[in-house]
């Protein structure tokens, strides 16, 4: 998790999670691992989950460095949740970026927000086009 020999600057996402619905929080990870942007760690708070869902998360993650599961020992809600996951940031990385568990970021959405990140901006943000459990688009922009 070292952020010092990047020539760019790491990032550390913070991914918030709840008994999350499995196939979206699948598919969020995938989105995550195809991210083009290489330097990155995401950090997951589980926010007291049932057991077999936490379960399932550290195994399918078990094997891949790049993620930290760190189930909350008493359900808090999603924001002291996200508070939480930004307790578990190491101060070695500058920038934060927040997901959700059942989001689905494009493969260069890291890399288009760390590319506006320059003196004096310290903030970059992204819409967000809304869909369905399907994927079927409810709306183009939040």
């Amino acid at each position: 998790m070292s952020t010092s020999s990047f020539s760019s600057p790491a990032i550390a996402l913070c991914l918030a999670t709840y008994n999350p619905p499995l196939p979206l929080f699948r598919r969020q990870i995938q989105s995550l691992r195809a991210q083009q942007y290489p330097h990155w760690h995401c950090f997951i708070s589980d926010d007291g989950s049932a057991p077999e869902f936490v379960r399932e998360m550290q195994t399918m993650l078990a094997a891949d460095e790049r993620f930290t599961v760190s189930p909350a020992p008493v359900r808090q809600g999603f924001y002291r949740n996200f508070e939480r996951c930004l307790r578990l940031v190491p101060a070695t990385f500058p920038y934060v970026a927040f997901a959700d568990q059942d989001d689905h970021w494009y493969p260069e959405k890291l890399s288009v927000l760390a590319a506006e990140i320059n003196e004096p901006v310290v903030l970059a943000y992204s819409d967000a086009r809304i869909v369905d459990g399907t994927g079927a688009v409810l709306a183009e922009t939040y």
